[in-house]
């Protein structure tokens, strides 16, 4: 009887979410083209149930769990989604991991989700490289803390405010932070140096982002940025990626773009660059989906 019950409700849910999904989009994501190429390599594995950030590193992809989770680091082969280690970091707690990025010595992981809008201790990971290759747990890591110096309300309310973020990139001797803002769905970009110790962040741009962003990476070769997000609409994730190019130095706002909407109704989390102008991309788990990797061809979109 019980397990009658269970499929019966499994199976309301999903009618359910079919007939919500055929619901006219929401004027806001109305009027961009829709991604039909994106491709579904494969399913994350069940050890990282909520990846949030993710870098292509050493032929492999790199994620991490979000909130309150372990801290570690976990490889995963980017052709079938197969786990192929963990890496543990001593003595660091994950209260909101959401993001990581790197440069050539340094994976960078952003401990800065901030859902409430309450946090006060914002910081950022500084991971050596050449520890991860050489050893079985990362011992040494320095830390970055920061604010925001234009944020005075620290009371929230929770989803309904413009100090969370999620997405970061690193670009020359900076890391750059593209907000995530339940409120207003835009984004703002910050600029933070990579010098462990104390820093305010440095307001640069706005964008009407027409969601809220979860992601970010860049393609170094051709400098194109992907910022991945989604519309949260009565229950369904309506996902997309913004492109940017042709921007002058780092002002990535402010150069050609182009929003292209993801066929999938998941909650796309993270993004990162491939090769030849492709990019993978992320979602988090949920009730009846494990989180998949996919790929997205940022080259049909930039000019």
């Amino acid at each position: 009887m019980q397990r009658s019950f269970f499929l019966l409700l499994s199976l309301m849910i999903v009618f359910c979410s079919c007939k919500h999904t055929s619901k006219t989009l929401p004027t806001k994501v109305q009027g961009f083209p829709i991604d039909s190429s994106l491709q579904v390599i494969s399913n994350l594995p069940a050890e990282v149930d909520e990846s949030s950030g993710i870098i292509n590193w050493n032929g492999s992809i790199w994620t991490h769990n979000d909130s309150k989770k372990q801290a570690a680091l976990f490889e995963i082969n980017p052709t079938n989604g197969q786990l192929i280690r963990s890496m543990q970091i001593a003595r660091l707690n994950n209260e909101d991991w959401e993001e990581v990025a790197q440069d050539d010595d340094y994976i960078y992981i952003g401990d800065f989700g901030n859902n409430h809008g309450t946090r006060k201790n914002l910081k950022i990971f500084k991971v050596a490289k050449q520890e991860i290759i050489t050893t079985k747990a990362v011992q040494e890591v320095d830390t970055i803390h920061f604010t925001y110096p234009d944020q005075t309300n620290f009371e929230g309310p929770t989803h309904g405010h413009n100090y969370d973020c999620e997405a970061m990139i690193s670009v020359g001797d900076s890391l750059y932070l593209f907000s995530k803002n339940f409120k207003d769905q835009q984004s703002r970009l910050y600029s933070l140096p990579k010098t462990p110790g104390k820093h305010a962040a440095q307001l640069k741009g706005r964008f009407d982002t027409k969601g809220t962003i979860t992601g970010a990476s860049i393609n170094r070769a051709d400098r194109v940025v992907g910022l991945s997000g989604y519309f949260y609409d009565n229950g369904r994730f309506l996902p997309f990626v913004w492109w940017l190019w042709d921007y002058p130095e780092q002002s990535f706002f402010s150069g050609k773009q182009q929003r292209v909407n993801l066929p999938h109704h998941v909650q796309v989390e993270g993004i990162c660059y491939d090769k030849d102008g492709q990019f993978f991309i992320s979602s988090e788990s949920s009730m009846l989906k494990a989180g998949q990797l996919f790929r997205a061809d940022a080259t049909q979109w930039v000019d």
